[in-house]
């Protein structure tokens, strides 16, 4: 499904974000968003999520406003991974992805077939199967990432929005989640769009990018044509230089 905002200000406290965004996310697309600490990446994520207002403006799924959707529906067709969790879960990790499935089975007891198999096989991919009767609480915070995501698989969206997927793991499983969320988009059609630090990841992952500058200025488009040299030192503050992988030219601060 198509996730659109229109005419998009985001801000808080009196101060505007950023004025005025358009952008258009497609089904088969993978978007990193990427900009500066505090410039609104998260909030964004929100507002597309339907968690927060915005200013002005509106944000659609395959031209249905967010804000008018049930809450069920929304939960059914995107999924949001957030930065932090409000409390922490006593239960196992198994209970914890099962989760996921809420939004479908409108009970967290109840249980189905196809269900069953989109936990266990998120608890593979995420290669969590021998944590997966150990209770969250004992887990490090790389393996509860690992869990969070897990469950969001489970849910099976078709929209995924995650806000900083890759923090706390370690460089393995920050490309296994990278390589996982790249292919939901290329091999099931999903809309994928996450919020990112490492413009390495961006670059090799990602069809298209939105940056957010500290102005409120933004520029959206293809990652090969937008995570440019100039672009990224503009965006960042700080030199860029390049590195070359598989023949093809990415930038990493230095």
């Amino acid at each position: 499904m198509t996730l659109s905002a229109e005419n998009l200000t985001l801000g808080y406290s009196g101060k505007s974000l950023y004025q005025n965004l358009n952008v258009t996310m497609l089904p088969g697309e993978c978007w990193g968003i990427l900009g500066r600490n505090g410039c609104g990446k998260s909030t964004l994520l929100h507002a597309l999520g339907g968690l927060i207002k915005p200013l002005s403006g509106s944000v659609s799924i395959q031209g249905n406003p967010v804000a008018s959707l049930p809450r069920i529906t929304l939960a059914q067709t995107m999924g949001l991974l957030l930065q932090e969790e409000s409390s922490l879960f006593s239960g196992t990790v198994l209970d914890y992805v099962r989760f996921g499935r809420f939004p479908h089975n409108g009970s967290l007891a109840g249980r189905d077939e196809l269900g069953e198999a989109l936990v266990q096989n998120a608890l593979e991919q995420m290669e969590l199967n021998a944590l997966a009767l150990r209770l969250v609480g004992t887990l490090s915070g790389g393996e509860r990432q690992r869990v969070r995501i897990a469950m969001l698989l489970a849910q099976s969206p078709v929209i995924y929005g995650l806000d900083e997927p890759l923090l706390h793991l370690d460089i393995c499983h920050q490309a296994t989640a990278m390589k996982l969320l790249r292919d939901l988009a290329a091999t099931q059609r999903k809309t994928v769009v996450m919020v990112l630090h490492d413009t390495l990841w961006a670059s090799r992952y990602c069809d298209n990018v939105l940056l957010l500058y500290e102005n409120g200025n933004a520029l959206s488009g293809a990652a090969k044509d937008l995570l440019s040299k100039d672009n990224l030192e503009e965006l960042y503050g700080c030199k860029m230089q390049a590195l070359i992988i598989d023949k093809e030219v990415h930038y990493v601060p230095y």
